[in-house]
């Protein structure tokens, strides 16, 4: 990289980063950090709701908000695309259950909402239900095996958990028992 002042080891003092590549282990720490710089500087250009919405309901690159009006859900996604593009950000594919949100952002030329993935969660917006797609691989018969397995079982919400319980009772019973699987 070059800099003006030809010092390739120290950038100019006026120098401010403009990107950060995705992909980092420090990428949702600098995206959490400017979505709330982008609320801390914007105070008195939003709406405290849109605000609240851009600090506590985005993660990385995924808002997930659920309101009971039409209206000022419209309102909020107006809002926040106005107040993440003045800091260079631009919102888009946007998923609802509700048609008429949708239609008032972007067009719809489909029957069938689609089935839509955020957060490692699969929801079903046609008819507003979550999804869940397990697909184990196969182990061999061993601790480790069988402990993969039963941790290849992830769900954020924890609706799933009550039903992996009974495979780590299972592990730790095998455990006990010292079959020496290894």
């Amino acid at each position: 990289m070059w800099w003006p002042n030809d010092d390739y080891r120290q950038p100019p003092a006026d120098y401010q980063m403009m990107l950060h590549l995705f992909g980092a282990k420090s990428s949702p720490a600098c995206a959490s950090y400017a979505l709330r710089k982008v609320t801390e500087d914007n105070e008195t250009h939003a709406s405290q709701e849109t605000l609240e919405t851009v600090r506590d309901s985005l993660y990385v690159d995924d808002c997930l908000k659920s309101v009971d009006d039409v209206n000022l859900a419209i309102r909020l996604v107006k809002e926040m695309v106005l107040l993440l593009k003045s800091d260079g950000f631009h919102l888009s594919k946007y998923v609802s259950n509700c048609r008429s949100l949708l239609s008032e952002i972007v067009n719809l030329d489909f029957d069938r909402l689609p089935v839509n993935k955020t957060l490692g969660v699969f929801w079903n917006t046609d008819s507003d239900n979550f999804v869940i797609k397990i697909r184990l691989k196969q182990k061999p018969a061993t601790h480790r095996g069988i402990l993969s397995m039963a941790n290849q079982i992830f769900y954020p919400f924890g609706l799933v958990q009550p039903h992996a319980l009974p495979v780590k009772r299972l592990m730790q019973q095998l455990c006990e028992m010292e079959l020496g699987l290894g």
